[in-house]
């Protein structure tokens, strides 16, 4: 799942070979229900349909921000797509990652 997650962002090809591999990495090294936090946090949705990622309506896209190094990451998901911050050090995105895949953060949508 975590391949296919990394390898069906269309965008993907353009980032570091490095990013996606680290990424992909972060990802497995997370719980099932972490890394739905991360899906939802990026796309709105809680689960991949019975299709897999063919069946979301739009496909995945990463793109990499230049301007800050350590921000956490964002995602407008409405266009299923992950911002990350050109982070200095792959255990820094880790950390970040790891943020975002604590549940009360990747669904509280702005809200305290």
């Amino acid at each position: 799942m975590i391949g296919k997650l990394i390898q069906s962002s269309v965008d993907s090809k353009r980032l570091n070979a490095w990013l996606v591999l680290e990424g992909n990495n972060i990802l497995k090294k997370m719980t099932e229900e972490e890394r739905r936090s991360v899906l939802f946090f990026w796309t709105s949705t809680r689960f991949i349909p019975v299709e897999g990622f063919r069946g979301l309506s739009s496909k995945l896209y990463i793109y990499r921000l230049h301007e800050a190094k350590d921000h956490l990451p964002t995602s407008p998901t409405c266009f299923y797509r992950l911002c990350l911050p050109k982070y200095p050090k792959i255990g820094l995105m880790e950390k970040r990652l790891g943020l975002i895949a604590q549940d009360h953060v990747s669904s509280s949508f702005g809200q305290w």
